[in-house]
């Protein structure tokens, strides 16, 4: 449904291109910050090929709330030096190159900023057959493809991700066209599924967080970009800090252990 819309756009301007090629290795951008006080990420790494869907919406949004940030290219993972950053992004919908590959290639090298205290989000959706379904991502868990789906099931209401900086209801995560785009097997263990597929796979997991050594990450299936930087669950998606807001199944233990790698 999004390729038809996006195949359209073609006819109608002459030379646009269904995804917008990035230059990898940029500067980092600096903003004034937005008027949310509470947790963001600092510095971001992006690593991506293309603008998913061609939209800019994870930018938008880390501009809209002061957020510094550089974007990579694929070529650039497992070369950069991530300690500078305490979140990297991984955005749908790269598939126009071999961004897959050469992410599962780097699956450890994510692993070990994870462990080091570092946040990511995973952002897995594309369309069937891309190598998307066909690597292990970081954290050891795989991504598989589902039919559109467009009804979506909160988990648990309190989860940070649907309450900061927004406030997130059930049905802002509704008939997206499509609001998820499939499921996950061997999630990690103690992982939290916050939101379930309620049709063609209903009770499947469409996203989930997990802590890995001091770090962890915050994992979807849903086109986040697609629905834009309007939509609350975009922006508190982007800005989720793991690290700092770890799984409600974590032990009280864990703020002790993450100081340590502070």
């Amino acid at each position: 449904m999004k390729l038809a819309w996006l195949l359209a756009l073609l006819v109608a301007f002459t030379g646009t291109a269904l995804a917008t090629t990035i230059d990898g290795g940029g500067d980092a951008i600096f903003v004034e910050p937005h008027s949310f006080d509470g947790d963001t990420p600092e510095n971001v790494a992006i690593f991506m090929d293309q603008y998913p869907w061609g939209s800019d919406a994870i930018l938008q949004v880390l501009q809209e709330y002061g957020v510094s940030y550089t974007v990579y290219n694929s070529g650039s993972m497992g070369t950069v030096d991530l300690d500078p950053y305490d979140k990297v992004i991984i955005p749908n919908n790269q598939v126009d190159t071999d961004y897959y590959y050469i992410l599962g290639d780097n699956q450890e090298w994510f692993e070990a900023y994870m462990s080091g205290g570092g946040c990511m989000l995973m952002c897995c959706a594309a369309y069937f057959g891309y190598p998307n379904e066909q690597i292990t991502w970081p954290g050891g868990f795989t991504h598989y493809s589902i039919e559109c789906i467009n009804s979506m099931l909160i988990t648990d209401n309190s989860h940070p991700v649907f309450n900061d900086p927004l406030p997130v209801s059930s049905s802002d995560l509704q008939g997206w066209n499509c609001s998820s785009h499939g499921s996950f097997n061997d999630l990690p263990d103690g992982a939290f599924v916050t939101v379930e597929n309620n049709e063609y796979a209903p009770g499947t997991p469409a996203a989930f967080d997990f802590c890995w050594g001091a770090g962890g990450a915050y994992v979807i299936a849903q086109p986040i970009d697609w629905v834009g930087s309007g939509n609350p669950y975009t922006v508190n998606t982007v800005l989720y800090m793991c690290t700092e807001n770890p799984s409600p199944v974590e032990s009280g233990t864990w703020g002790s252990i993450k100081s340590l790698y502070k």
